[in-house]
């Protein structure tokens, strides 16, 4: 647990975090981080959620339901059907934003001076409430909506680079962006007319940000998630894998997301591929998995030990010590919590050059980039882990490399400078 600073000592400035959630999904642990490295400056802190949310006693919570409970049930489920019905056979999340839960005016009539938004999606604010925000907004990205249609990654598509909103299909794209994400697009970029400031916790996000039609002209910071090193640290070997009952003889390849196995995005049908190219060849590999609880046809026949969904972090500490390395072979992705989590416990990556991993990962130094989206490539990098004669240094290298980049005091500077200059503008 992070240091707190005396109540007398806290900055005068009032942020309000605004987060669908913060505890449930990627975007919501990397809120609850920064939130804590914030809270350990000696910031003062406010939150507003969609869940009933049990905050540490320094934060004031502004989640108090109430009158609307009722939208936040009803409303996600109408923009569930109407995403059915407009792109019945996209596969990735999608959401419209066209409905709310929470009306700007509830926001702005708290005692607050800057308005820091997370993943707000989920029905929590539409695109027309945030546009009625009458604070200052800094907006942390944690996944690529804001910049896009009804998309959270862009899969590929184009169309939100362009000027024009008449061109409905890119080749060389996984998705054909329809009549809603043109709206929505529109929506955002003259609703919002380059009033909120950007953080891009990667520096893939900051060049997504700058090449959208949305965010071009906004200003973007890039300013990366914190880890907290005291708690996320290496466990000994022998003594993680004695708490699960592995093998110390077994040389263990980590997987592990949120829907590891079904979100398309995070590749699991790529990491089963690699897998299957070095399997043959070493009889100690042990493949195992969490975020996802049951066996599934594209494992082809693979010995798979699946963990289900660790929601503890005692446990996903755990995991990541008693591992050889861990592989992410996502086909997009922003600054991934696990790859953190990974490096934080002295874990190597392996994974796709896609996104921000290059932001955590050092090439042969801390851990192996691939050629993206090349299997043979992927267990390379295994390989390379596996047979390297430096494997300790390596370890020591995947910690420090984050390390002295996420330290949480840090980050929480980062913010507050932001904040001030959002507040002089």
């Amino acid at each position: 647990m992070m240091r707190r600073t005396k109540g007398e000592d806290r900055d005068p400035m009032r942020i309000l975090h605004v987060s669908a959630s913060l505890s449930q999904g990627g975007a919501a642990r990397a809120a609850q981080r920064i939130l804590s490295s914030q809270l350990g400056a000696g910031m003062n802190v406010e939150v507003m959620t969609l869940e009933n949310h049990t905050f540490e006693k320094d934060v004031t919570p502004r989640n108090q339901m109430g009158a609307r409970n009722f939208r936040r049930l009803v409303v996600p489920r109408i923009d569930s059907a109407l995403m059915r019905m407009v792109s019945p056979r996209q596969s990735g999340p999608r959401t419209s934003g066209l409905f709310t839960s929470i009306r700007a005016n509830e926001i702005n009539k708290l005692p607050v001076d800057v308005i820091n938004l997370h993943w707000v999606m989920g029905g929590m604010l539409s695109i027309q409430e945030i546009a009625k925000l009458d604070k200052p907004v800094v907006w942390t990205l944690h996944d690529c909506w804001p910049l896009l249609g009804t998309q959270h990654y862009s899969e590929g598509s184009s169309y939100w680079k362009e000027k024009s909103y008449l061109r409905p299909r890119q080749s060389n794209s996984d998705y054909t962006s329809t009549w809603l994400d043109q709206v929505t697009t529109t929506m955002k970029d003259k609703l919002w007319k380059s009033s909120i400031r950007f953080v891009a916790p990667s520096n893939w996000m900051r060049d997504q940000v700058r090449q959208s039609r949305i965010g071009s002209k906004s200003h973007v910071e890039v300013i990366p998630y914190p880890i907290d090193s005291e708690f996320w640290k290496p466990m000994t070997k022998k003594q993680s894998r004695e708490i699960l009952g592995w093998s110390e003889r077994k040389f263990v390849v980590l997987f592990g997301a949120i829907a590891a196995t079904t979100d398309k995005r995070k590749g699991y049908d790529l990491f089963v591929n690699a897998i299957q190219a070095i399997a043959p060849k070493h009889r100690d590999v042990e493949i195992v998995v969490f975020g996802s609880s049951a066996s599934i046809e594209s494992d082809h026949g693979l010995n798979v030990r699946y963990l289900g969904h660790l929601d503890n972090d005692s446990d996903l500490r755990l995991a990541y010590s008693a591992a050889d390395v861990f592989v992410l072979t996502s086909r997009e992705d922003n600054l991934p919590n696990t790859a953190i989590e990974a490096s934080a416990c002295g874990t190597p990556v392996v994974a796709f050059d896609v996104g921000g991993l290059r932001d955590i990962v050092s090439h042969k130094v801390s851990g192996y980039l691939a050629t993206p989206f090349e299997v043979a490539s992927i267990a390379e990098g295994i390989e390379w882990v596996r047979e390297s004669a430096h494997q300790y240094r390596i370890h020591a290298n995947a910690r420090n490399y984050v390390l002295e980049r996420l330290d949480p005091p840090r980050i929480a500077r980062s913010y507050q400078s932001l904040y001030k200059k959002t507040l002089e503008k």
